[in-house]
């Protein structure tokens, strides 16, 4: 099947709770420091095996349906579309979250991408791909580059704004 264009899923903030793990393990988010630097040094040892076990966000299984759903409908593919810390901050990143997709979302597996870092998402951006992101400045690297960008906050808020984008586009063609 030839497909039109493709809807990226972000992990962190999006299918995979980051921050609790962080919270469980230090007591807060990385946000809550001064420099990402200070973030990962609190993580100290326990940075290595972060993205191992992270826990599912509690809406993402509603949201992957959800939007397989309207990929299909509208002949879309999906994919993920992720980063990993800079500096070598943790080696294994990629090899855990390539595992993550493979327990969780199978489905992925075939189209698993890392940007390497989250400014070089926007990279991997045809015109008229759709990004699935929790931090605005990926969306707006994202559109600058011809992309569609949805910042995520919750399933019902992207299903819904995903779904009138895809519709908008059937109208106008």
């Amino acid at each position: 099947m030839m497909y039109k264009k493709t809807i990226f899923f972000d992990m962190d903030g999006v299918i995979a709770d980051f921050n609790s793990k962080c919270i469980e393990l230090i007591g807060c988010t990385l946000d809550d420091f001064k420099t990402s630097k200070e973030g990962w040094d609190a993580l100290g040892a326990h940075k290595l095996e972060m993205y191992a076990d992270l826990a599912l966000m509690s809406d993402a299984k509603e949201l992957v349906y959800s939007c397989h759903v309207l990929a299909d409908f509208y002949n879309y593919r999906t994919g993920i579309l992720t980063a990993i810390p800079k500096i070598g901050r943790v080696p294994l990143a990629r090899q855990h979250k390539e595992q993550w997709i493979e327990k969780h979302f199978p489905r992925f597996s075939s189209n698993f991408n890392i940007g390497p870092w989250a400014e070089d998402k926007n990279k991997h951006c045809c015109p008229g791909d759709i990004l699935i992101d929790d931090m605005q400045r990926n969306i707006s690297q994202w559109q600058e580059a011809g992309g569609i960008g949805i910042l995520h906050v919750s399933a019902e808020q992207t299903i819904k704004q995903l779904r009138e984008y895809l519709e908008s586009q059937v109208i106008l063609a």
